[in-house]
Order: C-alpha cells, then structure tokens, then sequence
C-alpha cells in the first residue's frame, strides 16, 4: 500500500488530495495531527492502520527549484527567533538531518520503497543539493523523487484528476526587456529544447509570448491531444483538452535583500559602485556563499557563482544612521514561458499525463508519467 499526503490548503493542495484518493492502491492520510513530514513518518511508523513495510511515500507541495517547499518539515526554528520555519527549506533540512526528527525506521520501508515529491520544479539541475539534503533528513535511506518541471494538476467533475507537467522555460536578468521584439529574440536565441532533444523551433516564441511583456502574470489557453482519450459520465470522449494554462507567460520581479551592520563608528562607503563591492565583499565572507557550501545562495537563484549572483540584480542601497545598518536591496526580472509537455509538440501534441477516474467513472487509469523517468523526475 501506498501512503500519501498533501497537507496545504491551496486550490492545488486540494486537488492533489483528490488525486491521491483516486489513485490506485494508496491511502491518503489526511487528519489532525498530522500536518508536518515528522508528523507523517511517526504516523507511517506507529499506526495500527498503515501496513508495513509501505510501498511508496507521497507528498505534495508548492515548491520550486531554489530549494524551497511549502511544506512543514518538523518543528524547527533556523534563526533563533522562537518561531518554527513553516516551509522547508535546506537550513530546515540540514537541521533536520542532524537531530533525526524525521528519520524513517526501518520497518516502514520495503525493498522498493520510494519517497516521491509532487512540487514543482524541485528537482531541476540547480535543487539537486535540496533533494539530496530532503533524502538524509529523511534517514538517508529511501530514494526521493521530484518533479524537474512545473507539476500541474487538472479537473473535471464528470470525469476524474488528471496530472501533468509544463516546461519552465526562463530568463533572468538584472532589467527589464526593453520590448516583447527583445523577449522573442532572447527566449529564440537561448536554445531550449524540449524533453527528446529537439530544438524549439523559433516561431513557437512568437506563438507563446503575448503581446504585452510587462510584469504580472497572463493567460495562454493551450490545446493539446489526448491518447488515449477520455470518457466523461456523459457526452463524447475528449481526445483533446484546451488548458487554460492562466500563468502560461510569466514576468515576474524578484528581489534578495542583504543588511550589513556597522560597528565601531565604521560607515559605509560613499556610492553605488563602492557599495556593491562591499557588500560582494561581506556576502563572500558568509559560510552560505560560499563554494564550499553544498548548496550556496546563489544556486538557490540559478547562478553560477557569487560574482554572477550579485551581477544578476539591480541593487539599491540605503543607510540607517540611526541603527548604523545598510540594507541592499537586489531586483531581477524573470520571464517565463509555461508549456505543457507533449510528446510530439510540432505536430500531434498529445500530452504526458497520469489520470485517476472519479467514482462512478469507466474510464480506466493513465500512467504516463512514471518517476523513474529522468526526462520528468530527479531521483537520488
């Protein structure tokens, strides 16, 4: 038996937890008391309900691949503050890991026992160290699965949960693109591909990214084939689905901020450029910035190094006199393009998808998506 959890609140969160109802051989656990990743390994390991050894573990969760989920793992306060963390992050983990609140005992887990993380993209390139941190926290003993693109989830009364995944097809930069010509020309020149290799071909861009290019978030309704087909209680079976994909083009505005403290009558320099290189100075000096560490600040933003992290942002200084602080404040534009995958997107552009029929529904189960895919999932 498969044990599942998904202990959000969210439009997501919600139809995961039907999606889990749904899907073969797994019980949902959904009850009080257990609403954190510790609360649901004491559950699978002390239970008079749950049979052990498990088969699989399933959790969802809002989640991206700076290494973060919006999930609670244990009760643990990273900054000294008195107030529990209530996402996970690798600060989370690393605790975590090293006061095994939430290691799996060994009677829990059977020969294939697999922990799968439904989230988005929290196992892309740059969140392995994230994924591989979640693994030791959790005993360092099962294999932990997660998503490397945006994990979607879809709907219909009459029929039942479909489960699919969009591209993350991103840029970032320090300003804005100075019109939509500019945004075509770089997402063209940027050579993404799609999951069997192939180039995407240039005019996709022009069909993907709407007129207007300034931030926010907009709608591109996306038509993609079905096969096989789907039979709802009543009409004809669906052999397409027209997505509403309602984030489809994203433009959004992130910022880091980073205070220094001054001490001993010391003041910051005067100017922008001076600034900046202190700061740089001051980040380099902190264990979490560092190359050393396995997953540094700047990986968590898809940089390569701290000189291209700091780069990356637009930053802005203001002084504190009275409290003899500097805070800066980075600002970077990312533009993304959602595209759900297909397995032929030039032509029959029929989607990867899983489905779980609603009771009182004949058509039967979809598992396309398998997590032992490595064109859709990390596994470490």
């Amino acid at each position: 038996m498969d044990y599942a959890f998904a202990p959000g609140t969210t439009g997501y969160d919600n139809i995961m937890k039907d999606l889990f109802r749904r899907r073969p051989n797994t019980t949902l656990i959904n009850q009080a008391g257990v609403s954190r990743v510790d609360h649901l390994v004491n559950h699978l390991a002390t239970n008079v309900g749950v049979t052990r050894p498990v088969g699989n573990i399933l959790a969802a969760s809002h989640g991206n691949d700076g290494g973060w989920m919006q999930i609670q793992f244990a009760n643990i306060d990273t900054d000294g503050d008195g107030v529990p963390e209530v996402n996970t992050t690798y600060e989370v983990l690393e605790i975590a890991d090293n006061t095994n609140v939430a290691d799996i005992p060994a009677p829990v887990l059977g020969a294939g026992t697999q922990f799968h993380i439904k989230g988005c993209k929290i196992g892309q390139a740059f969140a392995v160290p994230f994924v591989q941190k979640f693994k030791a926290a959790l005993g360092g003993i099962v294999p932990v699965t997660a998503p490397k693109h945006f994990h979607e989830v879809w709907f219909r009364t009459d029929l039942g949960v479909l489960e699919f995944l969009g591209y993350d097809f991103s840029i970032v930069r320090p300003t804005a693109f100075a019109n939509r010509a500019a945004v075509v020309a770089a997402f063209q020149a940027r050579g993404f591909t799609f999951v069997d290799g192939a180039n995407v071909p240039n005019a996709k861009w022009n069909a993907w990214i709407p007129t207007k290019v300034n931030p926010g978030r907009r709608a591109r309704p996306v038509t993609v084939g079905l096969n096989p087909s789907l039979q709802p209680n009543t009409g004809s079976a669906l052999t397409s689905l027209r997505l509403a994909n309602d984030t489809g083009f994203r433009h959004d505005l992130e910022t880091f901020t980073f205070t220094i403290t001054y001490g001993g009558g010391a003041l910051p320099p005067a100017g922008d450029a001076a600034r900046k290189a202190e700061m740089k100075t001051s980040m380099g000096g902190l264990a979490k910035f560092q190359v050393a560490h396995p997953f540094p600040i700047y990986k968590r933003y898809e940089h390569n190094s701290l000189n291209e992290f700091v780069d990356g942002f637009t930053w802005v200084f203001n002084y504190n006199a009275t409290r003899h602080i500097m805070r800066c404040v980075g600002t970077r534009h990312k533009y993304t393009v959602i595209v759900p995958i297909t397995d032929d997107p030039t032509n029959a552009n029929n989607l990867f998808f899983n489905f779980y029929p609603f009771a009182g529904n004949a058509t039967p189960v979809v598992t396309q998506l398998l997590e032992n895919d490595a064109r859709f999932f990390l596994t470490v």
